[in-house]
Parts: structure tokens; C-alpha cells; sequence
């Protein structure tokens, strides 16, 4: 059996400072969200977090308290597997992250243990509280990473016959492709008029795309019974 390291007393300081740190972390989430009504705070959560995806709303809010610049954002161990080393003095950022345990997996009903192929107990992995965990900013590890790219809109033509492709996928599924203003975006999904217009055919037809998949995902075919579709919807883009 090995033997801690630590003492007894030392392990129940280091939980006493853990959990004293969760609880001023959900101290500063409580102060920080009603703040997100202003429309200055909330553009700049927007702009923080569309650069940290992998990183939940409450932790993206947590790197934005304490470090509004903050462009890419990793653990210790995670920025050395990328070839990057943490400035030694560097202060961390606080965020949340999960305790989980291995838990058998029951029947929700009966509370019965469920059982695999070959008849033993299923297990899965069940969140069962947060913990403190310390991240950092590119701005804070050697060598620097390098810049991500800029998106950029596609320029010129597309490839001739895509738009006709395109427009009849898109009738098929008992929509209209159309192109026209889509107030500053790039494309548009709806039940009404609209078109776009306003950007090169490249961009337009990459970014109806999507708009068709979602279409036939999350909207109802005017065909369909029940359907509360009284006109086919617009795919467009600009």
C-alpha cells in the first residue's frame, strides 16, 4: 500500500483551500452574470468566447473576470504536450472543473444494476462536484504560439452549375434558394420573404449550405401532416 505523502492534517488544509476556492468562484460567477445585461459586457463575453469553444459558459465568464485579453487557454501539462512552457511567476487562471466517480449504472424504475453483454455490472462516469482547476493564456508560456488564423469571406466565382445544384436540393425540400439582404449575415433561414445579395457567389453558396441541412433538421416539410407551414421557407444567402 503506498503512503501519502501528505499528513492527515496537511490533506484536510488543502480540502479546506480547495473548497474556499470553489465557493469564491461561484462568488464571482453571482456577481459577474447580472452584469451580462449590459450590452458592452455581454459583447465582450462574445468576443472571449468564440475564441475558448471548448470551455463552458460559467468557465469562459470565470477566464473573462480575471483575464479579459485572454485569447487561447490551456492547463500546464496541456501548453508542455504542445511544445509551450508556462513563464515561471505566472499567475493561473481559476476555472472549474469536474469531480467525477465510477459509478454502476441502475434502472431509473427499479434502481436494478444493469448489466453489459456478458453479464457484468455497467459502469459509468458521474459528475458528482466541481473543483478548482488552473489554466493559462498564450500570452503567459514560451515560445509564443503561433497567431490563428483570421476567418475571411470567400471571393470570386463558384464553380458554374453549383447555384442551379444547389437551388433545386433546395426546392426538393420544398424550399426557395434566393439571394437579397440578410442584415449583415451571411446567410439566412426563414418562413418569409428574404433574400442576400451583397457578397461574392463563393461565400453565398457556401454558406447555404448549412442553411439547407438545417432546414431539413429543424424545420417541418410543408408536405408533412400537422405541418403549420402555410409557404415554403427562404434559404438564402448572402
Amino acid at each position: 500500500m503506498v503512503r501519502s505523502p501528505f499528513t492527515t492534517e496537511q490533506q484536510e488544509a488543502a480540502d479546506r483551500v480547495r473548497r474556499q476556492t470553489v465557493e469564491q468562484l461561484h462568488q464571482q460567477l453571482a456577481d459577474n452574470i447580472a452584469h451580462l445585461d449590459n450590452r458592452d459586457a455581454w459583447q465582450e463575453w462574445l468576443n472571449l468566447a468564440r475564441s475558448l469553444h471548448r470551455y463552458s459558459f460559467n468557465n469562459t465568464l470565470l477566464i473573462l473576470i480575471q483575464m479579459p485579453e485572454a485569447t487561447a487557454v490551456a492547463g500546464y501539462r496541456a501548453w508542455q504536450a504542445q511544445g509551450h512552457q508556462v513563464r515561471r511567476g505566472e499567475r493561473a487562471i481559476k476555472v472549474l472543473g469536474p469531480v467525477t466517480v465510477k459509478a454502476q449504472v441502475t434502472d431509473s424504475r427499479t434502481g436494478a444494476v444493469l448489466l453489459d453483454a456478458n453479464g457484468q455490472p455497467r459502469y459509468e462516469r458521474r459528475m458528482v462536484g466541481v473543483r478548482p482547476v488552473s489554466v493559462f493564456d498564450a500570452s503567459q508560456v514560451e515560445p509564443a504560439p503561433p497567431t490563428p488564423p483570421v476567418p475571411a469571406l470567400l471571393s470570386g466565382e463558384a464553380p458554374p452549375g453549383l447555384w442551379d445544384s444547389l437551388a433545386e436540393l433546395v426546392a426538393i425540400e420544398g424550399y426557395q434558394l434566393s439571394r437579397g439582404d440578410c442584415a449583415g449575415a451571411n446567410g439566412l433561414t426563414d418562413y418569409g420573404a428574404g433574400k442576400c445579395e451583397s457578397a461574392p457567389m463563393s461565400t453565398m453558396l457556401k454558406q447555404s449550405r448549412p442553411s439547407l441541412t438545417n432546414s431539413r433538421t429543424y424545420s417541418c416539410h410543408p408536405k408533412q401532416p400537422n405541418c403549420s407551414a402555410q409557404r415554403p421557407a427562404k434559404v438564402s444567402a448572402k
